[in-house]
């Protein structure tokens, strides 16, 4: 299946994909030029001249303010008969901010080559699906057409806005992929870089508006307002007169009768003045600029003011505006008018549109851009979920080489972001998940906790030893200490008895003293 879809040439007709293009160098060979002019445009910016190139293997637009068409055939033609699911996928990136320009696909209606070398806005599509901005206005849009089966005239249903489609899209120079999921039931599922962004169901009156099917009644066109209906709720009080002092003239603010003019204030002094730090430029010339003359400047003098002086306004409490008499409710008040309801000649109901939409036999670009730059690649139309997982799978690559800068905490983000929304359509991924994800954290733990708590256990150890080293120390410090001490103890006692002796024996051998004569 890979080397079906990633294939060109040959290897088209062995992929069940109605279109997969890579744009290879031969991307020429299966594209087609539009030499059309746009209706109703003005001749100088009509025709489709915008011009292609190749960069990197992808397709981009050269030309600012353009028309752009370019188309190509598919394989064979994707009937909706058939059954089997549409995806319809391709990537996009903007590498300068877009001021103005589409860059949707349109899944055109059955068609042949000749058409295609003349495709305008005016070639039927059978699906439309893209992002568009302008201005403010940011969107990814999916338009489907449908033929009424009344009047046999076709008419554009509109999914509702996408919230996201600014922030996803057009905020970075990343490349982005876009996605739209269309299945036989009708349920369809849109995604921005693999993120589901919409669902819903083509004849939901929610998810699309304008929608589907038409409204069951409408106005109907014969029926006119009575021209005694009153459909005012309030009216003048005929009672309610002007009182004879209410001025209508009087102003709304009059000169402060009370301010002064203060000490400081200049009548004299100009409010500008010349700039006195200004120079001829180099470059004038009196005889053809004239005499130079300076640019006026704030007259520096003038902190408090300058001029001549003015009183300031205040508010006028005579003041009372324009009389208008006071409203009582109008005694013929029928409420609002409103037309008869009819039944809709155009009504149906329709709850499975899939099986019914025209075939789809090439895709195109038919644009207007004033923003050049905006580049394509991996366009892919099929009813393989594996072939769109294989291009999904490329895009994906691309993503984190874009992404390989911003390190591994956001290229994390992106694949759980990714890989929630697989599990949405994919609800057996989920139980995986779970125990791989399981199996990483407790992987983790064991790695990093469990090395941690041993390293605290041997640290814990080896304090509790070296406090008992440390104890063991001051005990025997503590004994020497007290043991010298007792030395010094006996040594003292030791030289106290020595001297004791020497004078017990120096105390013997004195003479007796004789007594004296009285």
């Amino acid at each position: 299946v890979v080397a079906a879809v990633v294939g060109v040439g040959s290897a088209f007709a062995e992929s069940s994909s109605f279109i997969s293009e890579e744009f290879t160098d031969d991307w020429v060979d299966r594209w087609i030029l539009s030499n059309g002019k746009k209706p109703n445009v003005e001749s100088d910016i009509a025709s489709y001249s915008g011009k292609w190139g190749s960069e990197d293997g992808r397709l981009v637009m050269k030309s600012e303010n353009k028309h752009y068409g370019l188309s190509s055939l598919l394989n064979e033609k994707f009937d909706f008969t058939a059954g089997k699911p549409l995806f319809f996928q391709y990537e996009v990136k903007y590498n300068e901010p877009v001021n103005c320009g589409g860059s949707y696909m349109k899944l055109l209606s059955l068609t042949d080559e000749s058409e295609l070398t003349e495709l305008t806005n005016e070639k039927p599509y059978t699906i439309l699906f893209g992002p568009d901005k302008c201005g403010t206005d940011n969107h990814l849009r999916f338009i489907y057409r449908f033929k009424n089966p009344i009047t046999k005239e076709y008419a554009e249903v509109h999914a509702n806005p996408i919230v996201e489609a600014k922030a996803m899209l057009f905020d970075d120079k990343r490349t982005h992929l876009v996605t739209l999921v269309v299945e036989p039931s009708g349920e369809f599922e849109i995604r921005i870089d693999g993120k589901r962004v919409a669902n819903g169901d083509l004849s939901s009156e929610v998810d699309f508006n304008p929608a589907l099917n038409p409204p069951a009644t409408i106005d109907d066109p014969t029926d006119k307002k009575p021209a005694d209906w009153v459909d005012d709720e309030l009216m003048d009080d005929p009672e309610d007169f002007k009182p004879e002092d209410w001025d209508e003239d009087a102003p709304q603010f009059i000169e402060d009768l009370d301010a002064e003019m203060p000490d400081t204030w200049d009548e004299e002094a100009p409010q500008y003045i010349p700039d006195p730090e200004a120079e001829v430029p180099v470059d004038w010339d009196e005889e053809e600029d004239g005499e130079y003359e300076a640019p006026v400047v704030a007259n520096p003098k003038c902190d408090t003011g300058c001029g001549p002086w003015e009183r300031p306004m205040v508010a006028n409490p005579e003041f009372k505006g324009k009389w208008s008499p006071r409203k009582i409710p109008h005694p013929d008040y029928k409420g609002e008018w409103k037309p008869n309801q009819i039944t809709n000649p155009e009504y149906f109901e329709e709850s499975a549109p899939f099986g019914k939409l025209d075939a789809i036999g090439a895709v195109a670009f038919e644009l207007w851009t004033v923003t050049a730059g905006i580049s394509y690649d991996n366009i892919i139309l099929t009813s393989s979920r594996d072939e769109l997982d294989v291009f999904t799978q490329k895009w994906r690559e691309v993503h984190e080489e874009e992404t390989a800068e911003e390190g591994i905490a956001a290229q994390l983000m992106d694949w759980v972001s990714f890989y929630l929304a697989e599990a949405q359509e994919k609800p057996q991924m989920l139980a995986m998940g779970v125990v791989i994800v399981g199996s990483a954290l407790f992987a983790f733990y064991f790695l990093c906790c469990s090395e941690s708590q041993t390293k605290q256990e041997t640290d814990a150890v080896e304090e509790e030893t070296s406090d008992d080293e440390e104890e063991e120390e001051e005990e025997e410090t503590k004994e020497e200490e007290e043991k010298k001490k007792e030395d010094e103890v006996t040594v003292e006692d030791k030289d106290s008895d020595a001297d004791d002796d020497e004078e017990e024996e120096e105390q013997e051998n004195e003479p007796t003293a004789e007594p004296d004569a009285e």
